[in-house]
């Protein structure tokens, strides 16, 4: 069930995805990733997203390592050829982004724009010599015709979920939700409601993906965009083939299906997000 009235940071597992309900006034949005260490000893990366939701021509993505210590007499970073930063969605957008150091940090790299026609889309942060373990965020225009509500959703196999959309606008236009940039439902205009709800029974590995909503004659970049997380396991287990039971996980943490380690929520921390 989708309600208006759930504040609560929801988390997502694979990766350690942990990023904030959506709404008009959130101004920034954190993406998490952990794990034991690469080949650059970078223990996590934090994807810092300002502007989820996109107002003016001015934006920009940080993608920090561990290493925090602020560098204010630096003037030059080898971050750049460190971590790395592209978008993944929509490939119809140019690929190639305006990448630079971030010399606030020892290890730092920051996207910015200068214009809002190129900002649109699914961005990622991940360690170069890491080409599978990325870390994602969203950008959406303001002009989007409906927000989403979480910018990702986790779910164990065999579990139902809604994907949900708050309408922003009134439009005399069907809505359309694709996934994975194909088509798959339609709402016509006069059965629009205020939260547009695309139900999934049983979810399975093949639902996991990027969910998009908009009226069916508006462009993509006035989309809505939200990702489905699925766990490979089914609630409360994990590992290789799903045969150890998971630790109970305080304050949302999340078990990860692959370390059974629980995954925090922001502001908590401990072997089970006591703290």
């Amino acid at each position: 069930m989708c309600t208006l009235d759930a504040l609560e940071p929801l988390p997502a597992c694979r990766c350690g995805i942990m990023c904030y309900h959506l709404y008009s006034t959130v101004t920034l949005c954190l993406v998490y990733w952990f794990s034991p260490g690469d080949a650059l000893d970078i223990a996590d990366l934090t994807l810092v997203n300002p502007d989820p939701m996109v107002t003016s021509s001015d934006s920009s993505l940080h993608c920090v390592s561990s290493d925090w210590t602020s560098r204010p007499d630096s003037t030059t970073s080898s971050s750049s050829s460190i971590l790395g930063m592209g978008r993944d969605f929509p490939l119809t957008h140019p690929q190639r982004l305006p990448v630079g150091p971030d010399t606030a940090y020892h290890h730092a790299s920051k996207i910015e724009w200068k214009t809002r026609s190129d900002i649109f889309g699914e961005f990622y942060c991940r360690a170069r010599k890491s080409d599978t373990n990325q870390i994602y965020t969203y950008k959406m225009l303001n002009e989007a015709t409906f927000l989403p509500k979480s910018l990702t959703i986790t779910v164990s196999i065999g579990e139902d979920v809604d994907i949900c959309f708050t309408r922003r606008k009134v439009f005399a236009e069907d809505a359309v939700i694709y996934k994975n940039d194909s088509f798959i439902h339609s709402v016509p205009k006069n059965e629009i409601p205020d939260i547009l709800v695309y139900p999934i029974q049983g979810v399975a590995s093949s639902d996991a993906g990027l969910y998009t909503a908009r009226s069916i004659a508006g462009a993509k970049s006035t989309s809505a965009i939200t990702r489905l997380i699925v766990r490979k396991c089914k609630p409360g287990l994990w590992g290789p083939s799903c045969e150890h039971s998971c630790p109970v996980c305080s304050n949302g943490g999340v078990c990860h299906d692959e370390t059974g380690e629980c995954i925090c929520t922001p502001g908590f921390k401990g072997q089970t997000c006591e703290t």
